[in-house]
């Protein structure tokens, strides 16, 4: 059942947290999701999809073609605070998006 909810969470990843599909998806309640997801993978469920979604923006900027942006990746992602992205892309990768950016090219 998380297995099927982080594999959802993988899937739309670009799109908007929503607890009640996600839920159905995985054919439990809410509160049983969220207890499961801190329970079996030590990390909240939106926390998790923070940590997809920079999986996605760092491969993103490894393959970025010229005159990308840093900020329209990171919103195609569903980053709605490009600052707080930045923060913890720093805190998980040791170099602020930017600089993985310009490191591609």
């Amino acid at each position: 059942m998380l297995r099927k909810a982080r594999d959802y969470l993988e899937a739309h990843a670009t799109e908007p947290l929503d607890l009640d599909r996600l839920a159905r998806a995985a054919g439990i309640g809410i509160r049983s999701l969220q207890i499961g997801f801190q329970k079996h993978f030590g990390v909240s469920i939106s926390d998790a999809l923070r940590d997809i979604r920079l999986s996605l923006l760092n491969a993103r900027l490894l393959r970025a073609a010229p005159g990308e942006r840093v900020i329209d990746m990171a919103f195609e992602l569903g980053f709605t605070h490009p600052s707080r992205m930045a923060e913890v892309y720093r805190s998980r990768y040791g170099e602020s998006p930017s600089e993985t950016l310009r490191r591609s090219r």
